[in-house]
């Protein structure tokens, strides 16, 4: 029997290792999953190593020469190794697998998390996705989603045609509390996939308002939704915040815009590819303190659903 060791260095859930770790027990393998090397882990055959975020690499790569130092084999993928494989292979002497893996891309199971679709038309500067997926795929056999919180994936379901958007939302029906969680895209968005997608028992409807160039979109999508009485707490916009070529005068009014049109705004700091710093930058001609006084207020309903930016500032003391 074959010991296998997984790890996830992001304290999240990571799809691609739960499908390496279904892939070898299925094997008839022994195996952990992990988030760290431990004493078991030494003790493997083979390593997968995996993380989500850039600002996890270090712990991966100190634990991926640890790994190598006693015989090992060892394979590292993911996000954060397909956004920075220099790094990894400078600092631990592994080439890093990019992108999709095709060995376990297809692996059944029970998973939390399923992509019906993979491949995005934007290429957004700011998202892994096209390193991650840079052509367009749409599957007919992909799994239901399972748990408390299941959800997809996908990262522009709506760049999908509708015949395949007809079959997620058919196979998918029955689902309860279900996250479609990249959202949608503003500009596709219709009143026919508002019609769609009502079939289904969503968690919410989420929507992007990452620059000003989407704002006339933006609003024709909430607008499609604010006709069928959809709530505020079911419309969940993501901001994107402190990017490089947005201002802090831009990032609030695309804030107080989607409290105005009656939504749920959801801040998102901008993290750049290319750092292992990536969860405290702090882009060129913004301020730090002004940056996360931005994000504590809008993050949090309690405070921008009771008192403006402006209050809350006074009272909190920040700038």
């Amino acid at each position: 029997m074959t010991k296998i060791a997984v790890i996830n260095y992001s304290n999240v859930y990571n799809l691609g290792a739960k499908k390496i770790e279904k892939y070898h027990r299925d094997q008839g393998d022994e195996v952990i999953y992990s988030h760290c090397a431990n004493e078991w882990s030494l003790r493997c055959d083979k390593a997968y190593l995996s993380a989500i975020f850039t600002y996890d690499l270090p712990a991966l790569c100190a634990d991926a020469l640890k790994l190598k130092s006693v015989g090992m084999e060892v394979e590292i993928g993911g996000p954060s190794p397909t956004a920075m494989p220099k790094y990894v292979d400078q600092t631990c002497g592994i080439k890093p697998h990019l992108g999709l893996d095709d060995r376990f891309e297809f692996v059944p199971g029970n998973f939390q998390m399923v992509f019906t679709s993979r491949g995005c038309r934007n290429h957004c500067s700011w998202c892994i996705a096209p390193k991650i997926e840079p052509e367009s795929r749409e599957y007919d056999n992909f799994p239901i989603p399972v748990g408390h919180n299941p959800w997809l994936g996908d990262n522009n379901l709506l760049g999908t045609s509708f015949e395949h958007q007809q079959l997620v939302v058919k196979k998918l029906n029955g689902v309860r509390n279900l996250d479609i969680n990249s959202g949608f895209e503003s500009p596709l968005f219709t009143e026919d996939h508002y019609q769609l997608y009502s079939k289904l028992d969503l968690e919410s409807f989420r929507l992007a308002f990452d620059s000003m160039e989407v704002e006339s979109d933006f609003t024709k999508a909430v607008k499609i939704l604010k006709k069928h009485a959809v709530d505020y707490r079911r419309i969940l916009v993501y901001v994107l915040i402190g990017f490089p070529r947005s201002t802090y005068e831009d990032d609030i009014y695309r804030l107080e815009k989607v409290r105005s049109l009656g939504c749920s705004p959801y801040p998102q700091r901008f993290q750049p590819l290319n750092s292992i710093n990536s969860r405290n930058y702090v882009a060129p001609g913004w301020d730090k303190d002004k940056l996360e006084t931005l994000r504590l207020y809008w993050v949090n309903p309690r405070f921008w659903r009771s008192c403006t930016f402006e209050e809350f500032k006074r009272a909190t003391g920040r700038k």
